[in-house]
């Protein structure tokens, strides 16, 4: 005997695009409900203190830039564009977080083999005005290291691997760098590129390239900053809408 709802279907889909999807799938379109992507509903920490201390502890008056979440081939890429940025901005500070905390240690090695001078996030006592290198080697601080950066460079998006979020950083005032590979993020990631908050990049020397500009010109940084964290409050309200489609049929 085939069961039957006693209360009506509802699918929620993120994008119309994946709405039409289930469609030609079988759903029917009266079950269906746009609602939006919850990662749009991402917290803008009020208070930013911890992020502009370590910027006082970085050096106010030094560039600092921030590349998150990197994955194993990426930083080889990220410190060679690193190399060329210190050239013209030679006080420039590179906040480096590899995404698994099991590389930590490699990745700092990796970096003193260049001849750079490295300190480590979990060690508050190191001295990070002579520093070239600040290893986020910490869990549970991505934030407060993107509060202290000028701009970031997410990772996971150089090498094949899809990307990390890019909401984050946008959701403070960053603009944001991409590689080729985000497909992991797509519809966030065209938005963003679209809305004019971020930049896509294709290699090392475009990296390079993308920083320097933005070093260049504060007033085009930030506007860019501006832009990101207008898309994140122009997209909130993910939740209020799935909250609304769930009070529909519970009880």
């Amino acid at each position: 005997m085939r069961a039957v709802l006693s209360t009506p279907l509802k699918i929620a889909a993120q994008t119309k695009a994946d709405a039409d999807r289930l469609i030609q799938l079988g759903a029917r379109p009266a079950c269906l409900e746009v609602t939006g992507n919850l990662k749009f509903d991402v917290a803008v920490p009020t208070d930013q203190a911890a992020g502009r201390a370590l910027r006082d502890q970085v050096g106010q008056r030094r560039p600092v830039w921030i590349a998150a979440s990197t994955r194993p081939g990426e930083e080889e890429a990220v410190l060679a564009a690193f190399g060329r940025i210190r050239e013209r901005y030679p006080a420039t500070c590179l906040v480096l977080v590899p995404r698994h905390p099991d590389r930590f240690e490699s990745v700092v090695a990796l970096c003193r083999a260049q001849g750079l001078t490295v300190a480590r996030r979990s060690q508050p006592t190191e001295d990070l005005t002579a520093a070239n290198v600040l290893i986020g080697d910490t869990m549970g601080e991505l934030t407060t290291l993107y509060a202290a950066a000028d701009m970031a460079f997410v990772g996971g998006s150089l090498v094949p691997l899809g990307g990390q979020n890019v909401l984050e950083p946008a959701a403070l005032g960053l603009p944001v760098i991409v590689g080729p590979h985000t497909f992991n993020f797509t519809a966030v990631v065209q938005q963003l590129l679209a809305c004019g908050g971020g930049v896509r990049v294709a290699d090392a020397d475009e990296l390079a390239g993308a920083v320097t500009r933005w070093l260049d010109d504060e007033r085009d940084r930030a506007d860019r900053g501006a832009k990101a964290r207008a898309l994140i409050d122009a997209n909130r309200g993910a939740g209020e809408r799935l909250l609304g489609v769930l009070a529909e049929i519970l009880p």
